[in-house]
């Protein structure tokens, strides 16, 4: 299959476009030689378009990101910061207008949109790839011990980076991604079970183990208690981009050469 077979033929012809333009006029704001802010506008509508019959919340967020991260990544004349840039821009927009339950939410997504972004980047270069170990017994462990394993590892990484309040809110997919690499050696656990004692263990470590190591003030608390929405969300996205789900897959900045259509999801 030849490059030009699989390319995004309507985000080829954006960028060429973009290259040619020297000025765009939105919201009587002028992006002089903006390639990054064109290709943001560009992208936001494409996407727009693609999810027009879909209500985005906190429960599909993530499915947008990925498409975005998926949709950028085809845009060759972009360097790998303006690439980070333009998706950046593109989800604060949506974000803008997710159907969530409190401002709160909101201001997480925006807090933790680089974690997010660097987690599904992450997992489609197989850093979290799930891979049974052989010729080699693993020992059973319960659920309850598995759990308590998982809460030490979160409270060593919160210590040994001096990790405070917001910036574990902000990095919580990420941590997701840590605790996943962790699961990974319990082969005989299904991926239900990966993904309830990653929650639990999550879960336990704000509720119970974080209190003792820092002070918590009622907006870290509230904070810490909101970020618990996105925890389900990361496991399955990245389970989902493991089982190629999605056709993203990036390895050394370099797009494996295939596209899904901007008209499906």
């Amino acid at each position: 299959m030849t490059e030009q077979e699989v390319a995004n033929p309507d985000l080829e012809k954006a960028i060429i476009e973009i290259m040619e333009e020297t000025t765009l006029v939105v919201d009587s704001d002028v992006i002089d030689n903006d390639a990054v802010g064109i290709v943001s506008l560009q992208l936001h509508k494409m996407l727009k378009e693609t999810y027009q019959d879909l209500i985005i919340d906190k429960k599909n967020f993530f499915i947008v990101v990925v498409k975005c991260v998926e949709l950028v990544d085809s845009a060759k004349d972009l360097t790998s910061k303006e690439k980070k840039m333009v998706v950046v821009n593109v989800l604060k927009e949506f974000i803008k207008d997710l159907d969530l339950d409190d401002d709160l939410e909101k201001d997480l997504l925006d807090n933790s949109l680089d974690s997010i972004i660097e987690t599904v980047i992450n997992a489609s270069r197989n850093k979290f790839k799930f891979k049974k170990k052989k010729d080699k017994k693993v020992e059973k462990k319960s659920v309850k011990i598995i759990v308590d394993e998982l809460v030490e590892k979160i409270v060593n990484m919160v210590k040994d980076n001096e990790m405070g309040p917001i910036y574990i809110t902000a990095n919580i997919t990420s941590i997701v991604g840590t605790l996943i690499e962790v699961v990974r050696d319990y082969p005989y656990l299904s991926k239900a079970h990966q993904k309830d004692v990653i929650e639990h263990a999550i879960l336990k470590f704000i509720k119970k183990k974080l209190p003792e190591l820092v002070g918590l003030s009622p907006n870290d608390k509230a904070f810490l208690d909101i970020s618990t929405f996105i925890v389900p969300q990361a496991v399955d996205i990245i389970f989902a981009i493991n089982d190629s789900e999605f056709l993203i897959n990036i390895k050394n900045n370099k797009c494996v050469k295939k596209y899904l259509c901007c008209c499906c999801y």
